[in-house]
């Protein structure tokens, strides 16, 4: 497993396949979209899971996100890298490019 340093979180990435209709209905039908300029490993959203975070992040206020939370980062933030266990692509992010967290609404 990787571990973040500092005050980096370690990012699971969500594929346009898995936000977008139209994209995940193509992959069912077995077709493939591949938008004009795009390398196909690029194809992902602001969006991820929180997978681990660093011991010094957020040092002089409570965490806003935890692991395995869905949150919103900055576009041009992660840097990507491949998990060598899952053999998928993980992102690496400063704490501060964390700019929303996506909590399930309740019904009450």
């Amino acid at each position: 497993m990787i571990t973040p340093c500092g005050h980096r979180l370690i990012i699971k990435p969500f594929k346009l396949e898995e936000v977008d209709d139209a994209l995940a209905s193509a992959k069912r039908m077995g077709l493939e979209i591949v938008r004009p300029n795009e390398k196909r490993e690029d194809q992902s959203v602001d969006k991820g899971i929180v997978l681990a975070i660093g011991s010094t992040c957020w040092p002089e206020q409570d965490p806003w996100c935890a692991v395995g939370d869905t949150i919103i980062f900055a576009k041009f933030a992660p840097k990507f890298i491949e998990d060598p266990e899952t053999k998928e692509q993980i992102g690496i992010i400063n704490d501060e490019d964390v700019v929303a967290v996506l909590k399930e609404k309740t019904h009450g």
